[in-house]
């Protein structure tokens, strides 16, 4: 649950920057981030692609880009209270005594 329940957001840019800064490329700035987010993956890679003008392909990039975040993903610590708020959770019940379900979905991005 990336970027809403563990600390993935800041290790997205840091793997989008260092693809960036290896065609020396200024890191990706909020402007530009802001405009990818809650975009299907298509057009969210038109817009970075668009801004970066990276000289590879978009299949080298996702390739570059997935070397750093195999290194860094693993690493990914759940958000402050998290795990209190998914105990309190498990623990709910409805008026009825019936226990809570719970699901939890996400539309991540795995790079633009």
């Amino acid at each position: 649950m990336d970027g809403l329940l563990i600390d993935t957001e800041d290790r997205y840019t840091a793997c989008v920057n260092a693809v960036l800064a290896r065609y020396n490329k200024p890191g990706i700035p909020w402007s530009i981030k802001a405009k990818l987010q809650g975009r299907p993956a298509p057009a969210a890679g038109a817009i970075f692609h668009a801004w970066a003008k990276l000289p590879i392909s978009n299949e080298e990039y996702h390739a570059q880009l997935a070397v750093h975040q195999r290194e860094l993903f693993p690493k990914s610590e759940p958000l402050p209270g998290v795990v209190e708020l998914l105990k309190h959770l498990e623990a709910a019940k409805t008026r009825d005594g019936e226990k809570v379900h719970l699901a939890l979905a996400t539309r991540s991005l795995l790079g633009f």
